[in-house]
């Protein structure tokens, strides 16, 4: 017996993009996004208005990544009390500031992404629910 997907099994994702202006959040949602959804998405954030994208499909199953304009953080939770956070391809140290959900906040530069990074992590998460094992994740 083979494993279903959880586009197979019917299960449904939603993907949420936050559009931060001044003190209020005016976000978006997609209902069964795309690859192409999540790609554009993943566009747009540019760590001042839009700072946050999350990808759900139920409580436990949510990978969100903040940040934008070549810089980001991604997150992933894929059983209710396992969270993990990617780690970057190159070394790096200290903290970089970056916008996530509309605060700024310092984040361990070694968790600290670039686009490509952030894309194939989501892609893999969006067709999978599950962490891309070609990149490194740390436990949180």
């Amino acid at each position: 017996m083979s494993e279903e997907s959880p586009r197979e099994a019917g299960q449904r994702w939603e993907l949420f993009l936050d559009c931060g202006v001044g003190h209020s959040d005016h976000g978006a949602v997609i209902a069964s996004p795309t690859e192409t959804d999540f790609r554009r998405a993943l566009t747009t954030l540019d760590a001042r208005e839009r700072t946050l994208l999350s990808l759900t499909r139920d409580e436990s199953t949510v990978l969100m990544v903040g940040g934008g304009a070549g810089q980001y953080v991604v997150t992933a939770s894929v059983r209710p009390d396992e969270h993990w956070a990617l780690r970057g391809s190159a070394p790096a140290y200290g903290e970089i500031e970056l916008t996530a959900g509309g605060q700024p906040g310092l984040f361990d530069a070694s968790q600290v992404v670039d686009f490509d990074q952030a894309l194939l992590a989501g892609l893999w998460f969006l067709a999978s629910g599950a962490l891309d094992p070609r990149q490194e994740w740390v436990s949180e």
